[in-house]
């Protein structure tokens, strides 16, 4: 699914109206009833509930307008108040204020009442804001904010841009219902209490705009899984899979180098090396007997590496293997080897404590959390500079940046950005990434892409941890409990 700019989605409304030869007041009532529907089957409401709408008098107060009527024809009780920012009211707004029934109590934002409300609905500013709220809105905000009602938005919440920053109040959503798309700043961390928990809702805006548009992001998901994942071949054998390099481990961490290595033959790769300090290799067959082993030359830290690297067709170098300076040949040595590379944790670190950066190879694949982009390229000062920032380096290098998180951020070497939607809670957990990077680099070993490998990673990976929480009913559990469902969503997706 694509992500659009503001203005991209003001012209996708418009050429909707041009496509369909329609009013713009009957789009915006389509819209309106779209919301109702997801509201009522989302919330289950009560009649005895109340319900308080914030209005604007621009369009999104037009929508606000047109579901206070919508819900009053249900019977529901219903207020609204309205704040008249604009000179002149936009006309889809005065229409709907003028069906407005006579049931719906209308307040303006000075002879605002408080009251006991179950809902509060916000429609007072669109996706197009981009100053900060003055007053008296804001403190109307703030007032709802502070309410124990659930709080809903209408497409956006207001104070919120669809994909620019601006420090202002904002309307703190518990839920959002956002018409046709969603908003690319509804995927930043520091949103989370603005946007909540937010659902894309249909309004039949116009495909073939949408598919000529060059999209801010895409999301990765269930069909983006679909469509990428192949059948094996019936005939194939181990090695018609690809064998994978894992370099990981350290006196302490010894567990990263493991799960990665298991999660590698969990994701299809047919072979799967692990080589790691010499002290671990009986701890390495004991936890996974179907991994074979390439012990270094020191029995605590990575100091000699593998004796052929060429002899593989992926490899992946850093989990729990410590930034230890005596590393270095080894890093220098895999960065200088030509195979499709995962980079991940210590690596990753110690690229950044050497300013190894033109080191890396065009289209490897970096794996950092937050904390290790934050060392590896800097300080950002919001979520949108960070993805600014990440998006430069994946251009200035030619790699492939996967920054986890809630939606794990993948930019690319052309500049294209992807957000995966899978996963939940459940993967703050140690050792999560390590799995992550072994599953990215068993689908390289498998000889899909460099971008197919990280977007397939990302989202199985994901869709792993859901299927674990689905099937046990808890968003507790270890990061060996998401390589048991591994290869169970795989097939999913590939049993048609």
């Amino acid at each position: 699914m694509k992500i659009l700019s503001n203005k991209q989605i003001r012209a996708l409304d418009l050429q909707t109206i041009k496509q369909e030869k329609i009013a713009s007041l009957d789009l915006m009532e389509r819209a309106s009833k779209t919301f109702v529907s997801w509201f009522l089957k989302r919330f289950d409401p009560l009649k005895k509930d109340r319900i308080l709408i914030l209005c604007g008098n621009g369009n999104n107060g037009g929508d606000g307008m047109a579901v206070a009527r919508l819900l009053a024809d249900e019977e529901f009780d219903v207020d609204v108040v309205l704040h008249e920012y604009l000179d002149k009211p936009s006309d889809d707004f005065t229409a709907n204020r003028q069906r407005l029934p006579s049931a719906v109590t209308l307040r303006s934002i000075e002879k605002k009442e408080d009251g006991n409300y179950d809902f509060i609905i916000d429609a007072l500013w669109g996706s197009g804001l981009s100053r900060p709220i003055g007053e008296p809105a804001a403190a109307l905000i703030e007032w709802a904010n502070d309410q124990d009602a659930i709080r809903v938005a209408i497409d956006i919440p207001s104070g919120l841009h669809a994909d620019q920053y601006i420090e202002s109040v904002a309307f703190k959503a518990h839920h959002t219902g956002s018409f046709e798309l969603p908003k690319l700043s509804f995927f930043f961390p520091q949103n989370k209490e603005i946007a909540g928990d937010w659902d894309v809702l249909s309004i039949g805006l116009d495909e073939k705009f949408i598919a000529e548009q060059s999209a801010l992001a895409e999301t990765v998901d269930a069909d983006y899984a679909r469509e990428t994942l192949q059948k094996r071949d019936p005939f194939g054998h181990k090695n018609s899979f690809g064998h994978a390099l894992i370099v990981a481990g350290s006196i302490g961490k010894c567990g990263a180098a493991l799960m990665a290595g298991k999660s590698c033959l969990a994701g299809g790769a047919g072979l799967v090396t692990l080589h790691l300090p010499s002290r671990f290799i009986n701890s390495a067959h004991a936890f996974c007997p179907e991994l074979m082993v390439s012990p270094d030359a020191h029995e605590n830290y990575i100091v000699s590496g593998p004796p052929d690297i060429s002899a593989y067709n992926s490899v992946c170098i850093g989990p729990g293997m410590d930034t230890k300076s005596e590393s270095l040949p080894v890093l220098k040595n895999v960065l200088e080897s030509g195979l499709p590379l995962v980079i991940d944790a210590d690596a990753l670190n110690l690229i950044g404590k050497e300013q190894l950066h033109d080191l890396i190879p065009k289209n490897a694949i970096l794996t950092p959390h937050p904390g290790e982009f934050k060392r590896l390229f800097g300080e950002s000062k919001n979520d949108y500079e960070a993805l600014d920032l990440q998006v430069e380096k994946s251009i200035q290098y030619g790699i492939y940046i996967l920054r986890k998180g809630k939606y794990s951020c993948i930019s690319c070497p052309d500049g294209s950005v992807y957000f995966n939607t899978s996963g939940n809670v459940a993967l703050a957990t140690a050792g999560s990434g390590d799995v992550l990077s072994g599953l990215i680099t068993s689908f390289l070993a498998q000889g899909y892409n460099a971008k197919e490998s990280v977007l397939l990673g990302a989202y199985i990976h994901g869709a792993a941890a859901d299927a674990y929480v689905e099937a046990s009913g808890t968003d507790r559990m270890t990061a060996t409990q998401i390589i048991h469902f591994i290869s169970g969503v795989i097939g999913q997706y590939t049993a048609t």
